[in-house]
Order: structure tokens, then sequence, then C-alpha cells
């Protein structure tokens, strides 16, 4: 398995039900560290076949849309689940106004074909 977060920023944002890419993550924690913004999250692949997850992680408070991060998992297994810290880069320390909201955005999945 592979796991990589990297910042970016983006204004897309999906709701996920149960059988959905979206539905496999949700946010455990938001909080700021150090100021910057800290979103705990829980990745669980519920299908029956190996996984690629490509999921936003969507920063925003009082004043709007901070930006986010995404969170990449490779050759999640069947069942399997994951859990982390995603931060972005891109929002400097002290941004953060009034009450931090994390939020899960948009959420790729897409099967892993083994050769």
């Amino acid at each position: 398995m592979i796991a990589i977060a990297v910042g970016a920023s983006f204004a897309l944002t999906s709701c996920g039900g149960p059988n959905s890419p979206a539905g496999d993550v949700r946010i455990t924690s938001c909080t700021q560290v150090g100021g910057e913004p800290e979103a705990g999250y829980r990745l669980h692949n519920s299908t029956a076949g190996t996984q690629y997850y490509d999921a936003e992680i969507v920063f925003s408070d009082a004043g709007g849309l901070l930006g986010g991060a995404n969170v990449i998992f490779a050759n999640l297994s069947p069942g399997q689940s994951v859990t982390g810290k995603a931060t972005s880069e891109d929002i400097p320390a002290g941004s953060v106004t009034g009450r931090l909201d994390c939020r899960v955005g948009t959420v790729l999945r897409n099967p892993v074909t083994q050769p």
C-alpha cells in the first residue's frame, strides 16, 4: 500500500452514500496543530476488490474555503481500513478564523487490476 498526502486548492465537494467512494471516507477529527488545519480520517474499502483511492479533504472556516489536501492510497484490499492525518501546505499557519470545518470532498475509487 502507498499513502501520499499533498496540499491542493479546490472547490468541488460530494456527498457519499454507503456504497459510493465518498462513503468509504470518514473524518474522525478536525483541529489545528501549530496553527495549521489538520483532519483525522478513516478510509475503508467497502468493495469486494482491491482499490486505488484519491480522497479530497476540504478545509474551511468562517471566511469560506481555505484549501485542502489529497490523500492517496494504492492497493487497498477488500475490507481493509487505514487511518491518518491530512494537512495542507497551502494554508498558512494562523490563517483560520472562527470555527474550522473539515469535510470529505471528491473521492475517486478505481479497481486495481493484477497483470
